[in-house]
């Protein structure tokens, strides 16, 4: 009999390579073969691969004419979210969906992180409901303590550091691109996200102050706690090499800037995360490891459910206040904080079980 052959549209390998293994070895057991396609390739490579199904990393605007030449040709496609568990609203989601109800009305399934996302997708015309199913985001199978040990092997680097590092998780894509100018970020969110090109290099702007801020609260930190090893990870879509460059962070013996391996082994060994309005804060609640926001450094996008499980705090005594409760073992997160993310987690996630894989095959 012939096998089925799937290609699946990989985003971010630092982000989604992992999972799509995961996901891929799941599916080999049952007798599919998969192909991993990155994103920038993927319009030659499903060309030539020719698969019997396609799996989408999303269906927004930048998806919609691969998706549209797709069904010119009889290729069916489903949908796997990349990034349907952390966004602004589920009204700013759906402007940068595709646009034409008929490419949407399409696809075999859509993949839900969570019921949140599912049950509006249904409400506001966006999927029908037979198309739509929650089965959570097979990333999030690595925080499951059966997957926890093999997660941390993602990252081999992060074991040199050992446990308890702080970790700083950096969100600037956009003015600190990779592989591209900061015009071609500028073109390439327009294309992506839509949206005119005039706001997105104001958001470039609020994005780089951000960075600036982000990073010398990297060289603070690290240099009031001598002692404790700090990690700055810049975003996967991030040009690492710029933060030394531009002498962004200093050359400090206990400040490492590591761009390395999956985030889930850097949240793993970390005492805490600090981050701004970032999709890590949720992921460090579920991995038990306090998320602390530094609340004076501005966001150019807010994530609200990041928001409501992180600690924010309001200048740099109050978050270094916080580290020096951790490393004094009598850091507490607030049980409102904790009662949120448990809801959130729920909502938004779904089920914690390392099954998310499974649900998806």
């Amino acid at each position: 009999m012939k096998r089925l052959r799937v290609a699946w549209i990989v985003n971010s390998p630092y982000r989604d390579l992992p999972a799509a293994v995961l996901l891929a070895g799941r599916l080999a057991e049952s007798g599919v073969t998969s192909y991993l396609v990155p994103y920038n390739l993927r319009w030659g490579e499903v060309a030539a691969l020719a698969p019997d199904l396609v799996v989408l990393d999303q269906l927004y605007r930048s998806n919609e004419s691969l998706a549209r030449a797709l069904t010119a040709v009889g290729i069916p496609f489903g949908v796997l979210d990349a990034e349907g568990g952390v966004m602004p609203s589920l009204e700013y989601f759906g402007s940068v969906l595709a646009q034409d109800s008929a490419v949407r009305a399409q696809a075999k399934f859509y993949c839900s992180w969570g019921p949140v996302v599912a049950d509006h997708a249904v409400r506001a015309g966006w999927y029908r409901p037979d198309q739509v199913r929650v089965t959570g985001t097979p990333r999030s199978d690595f925080y499951a303590s059966d997957w926890r040990r093999r997660a941390q092997q993602l990252a081999p680097e992060s074991g040199r550091f050992g446990e308890g590092i702080i970790l700083l998780n950096g969100n600037y894509p956009l003015a600190n691109p990779i592989s591209v100018t900061q015009r071609g970020a500028v073109r390439r969110y327009a294309a992506y996200f839509g949206g005119e090109p005039e706001q997105w290099y104001t958001d470039q702007r609020h994005q780089r102050r951000a960075l600036v801020e982000f990073a010398r609260l990297a060289n603070q930190l690290a240099r009031r706690f001598p002692k404790r090893t700090f990690v700055y990870r810049p975003h996967p879509n991030e040009r690492a090499e710029s933060y030394r460059e531009q002498g962004l962070l200093e050359a400090l013996p206990n400040l490492h800037l590591v761009k390395s391996g999956t985030v889930e082994s850097w949240i793993l060994r970390a005492a805490a995360v600090i981050q701004r309005s970032c999709s890590t804060a949720i992921e460090a609640g579920i991995a038990g490891v306090p998320a602390l926001a530094p609340a004076w450094i501005p966001r150019d996008a807010v994530a609200p459910v990041a928001d409501e499980v992180s600690l924010g705090c309001r200048h740099f005594d109050e978050l270094a206040g916080a580290i020096e409760a951790i490393e004094a073992g009598r850091f507490q997160m607030p049980a409102e904080i904790a009662r949120r993310l448990e809801a959130i987690t729920r909502d938004w996630f779904y089920r914690i079980d390392g099954q998310a894989h499974r649900r998806v095959a």
